[in-house]
């Protein structure tokens, strides 16, 4: 059960500024997660403020843009979306509202649907947030099974901390399979 909104406070899909700002930890999460997981994939994360300063250089035609926007309307993401567009680029969409200019300009929409925001005023990008990682997660893990990512690549990209320690101290596993659904 959702709570209300409190008084004189917009649902969160009505907040079009819960995006870019307060998702940027995020977004660099997923695209680390991108580079790191799914080892055949180049990923980076460019700022759609800053794609118009020199940063859109890093687009080629071949990319891929996965684009998050809540609202599906903040400008510099359309824009950054639109340049890329004229590359020949194509686009996937992380929104709150599917019909949104954003979710009409992407090849693929993945609809991200948040009643209110968690914080006790309704509007801080908190349940958004949470549910933009989880399914960034998702599609980087969905990436990973798609491209047969093993224990040997994950070992190459992550040597580093625990999870390198363990790995290198660890023989070679079959690796783990997590059988795809019929969308997917």
């Amino acid at each position: 059960m959702t709570a209300p909104a409190p008084p004189g406070v917009k649902p969160a899909e009505d907040n079009p500024d819960l995006t870019l700002e307060a998702a940027r930890a995020t977004v660099r999460h997923e695209a680390a997660a991108l580079e790191q997981l799914a080892a055949h994939l180049d990923s980076a994360f460019v700022h759609a403020a800053e794609a118009h300063h020199g940063d859109l250089g890093m687009v080629v035609p071949d990319d891929t843009l996965v684009a998050i926007s809540f609202s599906g309307a903040t400008v510099e993401v359309l824009d950054f979306a639109r340049a890329v567009r004229e590359r020949g680029s194509s686009i996937i969409a992380i929104v709150g509202r599917p019909d949104s200019e954003l979710g009409r300009l992407a090849d693929h929409t993945l609809l991200l649907h948040v009643e209110i925001e968690a914080d006790p005023i309704g509007v801080t990008p908190t349940t958004s947030s949470t549910a933009t990682l989880a399914l960034g997660d998702a599609l980087a893990v969905a990436l990973m099974t798609l491209s047969g990512f093993d224990v040997a690549q994950f070992r190459r990209h992550h040597p580093g901390g625990h999870l390198g320690e363990r790995l290198r101290s660890e023989e070679e596993r079959p690796p783990v399979t997590i059988p795809a659904s019929d969308g997917v």
